[in-house]
């Protein structure tokens, strides 16, 4: 088996490190990541890293000029399964930098995944949105990260699939097997969610996607001003625009239950000592303090324009900033 995770980036030069680590550590074999639209140090610190690990960098701002009724998300993930079809990879998933996927005891690999689930066609993994992000630039897990669970999912699925339709969070295929990240038969197949049954009480399944949907408050902002520099023609849009599929810091999810999955502090410690090893051979301590500061710097940027983004749409404003405390 050869498996490849693949993503789209923009602006994520202080999370990509992170990210590649962690699926490295859980035996991803290759990791393609394609860039658009991007004005911080993301090149520079992904050139590091490809000298290093099998992690593919490519230059993904060409994809504008080829769009036409599908999202530019749609029309990327259909170039990178063709590409992965061509360099026989046996199976692909698509994540974005704030989703990690996760086996429970943080040990595990996604081929003892895998192997452990007889090998499906497709095995969706539930989000597990984390609601302890009270540090900036923290880690993902804690010895007790706190989560809510979400009917959404994201698919690793087979490539040698006749597939009918490529979908963000899943593929839709005639006659394919299609499984949960603890092994039950999903029974929505290819939708991009799961019936809410499916979720229980317990937590987390043994396998899921941690979504790391808002950070820290002050991340929150900065990612606010992650809107589009370029529009459909891949042309350069120089006025300011907020980041409009937000609905404030962690809403809708305030009142829902929560969950605790627990990690063996040893456990714990030695992923996080890999990571500062991963840090130290790419030579990127210096990398990712330029690329923290390009996040304060855009959540200041946010503050500066939000008077003139409020009096133009109040609505939206107040919405992206609900239960934001630093706003009041």
């Amino acid at each position: 088996m050869k498996i490849r995770l693949a993503a789209i980036a923009k602006d994520e030069a202080a999370y990509l490190p992170r990210w590649i680590y962690h699926h490295l550590r859980f035996g991803f074999d290759e990791i393609d990541i394609y860039v658009n639209n991007t004005t911080d140090n993301s090149v520079a610190v992904l050139d590091k890293i490809s000298s290093q690990f099998p992690v593919r960098v490519i230059a993904a701002d060409f994809i504008y000029e080829r769009r036409r009724s599908i999202s530019f998300q749609r029309e990327a993930y259909s170039i990178i399964l063709q590409d992965a079809i061509k360099q026989d990879v046996t199976h692909l998933l698509f994540l974005d930098i704030d989703e990690f996927w996760t086996p429970r005891d943080l040990v595990t690999s996604i081929h003892q995944c895998l192997e452990d689930t007889g090998y499906p066609d497709v095995i969706s993994f539930a989000w597990a949105n984390k609601v302890d992000e009270d540090v900036t630039f923290a880690g993902p897990y804690s010895q007790h990260t706190r989560s809510i669970e979400n009917v959404h999912v994201k698919s690793l699925f087979r490539t040698s699939l006749k597939i009918r339709k490529l979908e963000v969070h899943n593929v839709i295929s005639d006659n394919a097997t299609y499984l949960l990240g603890d092994g039950r038969e999903n029974l929505r197949k290819g939708k991009s969610t799961i019936d809410p049954q499916e979720l229980g009480i317990e937590g987390p399944k043994r396998f899921f996607i941690l979504h790391r949907m808002w950070r820290s408050q002050i991340e929150y902002i900065s990612r606010l001003g992650q809107g589009k520099n370029l529009d459909r023609n891949g042309k350069a849009v120089s006025t300011f625009d907020l980041k409009r599929n937000r609905k404030g810091f962690m809403v809708p999810f305030l009142d829902a239950p929560e969950s605790t999955f627990e990690i063996q502090e040893e456990v714990l410690d030695e992923y996080e000592t890999g990571y500062r090893e991963f840090l130290s051979t790419c030579d990127l301590e210096a990398s990712m303090e330029e690329a923290q500061e390009f996040i304060i710097d855009r959540a200041k940027m946010v503050w500066r324009e939000l008077p003139a983004a409020r009096a133009n749409n109040p609505r939206l404003v107040e919405k992206l900033l609900s239960n934001v405390a630093i706003a009041k």
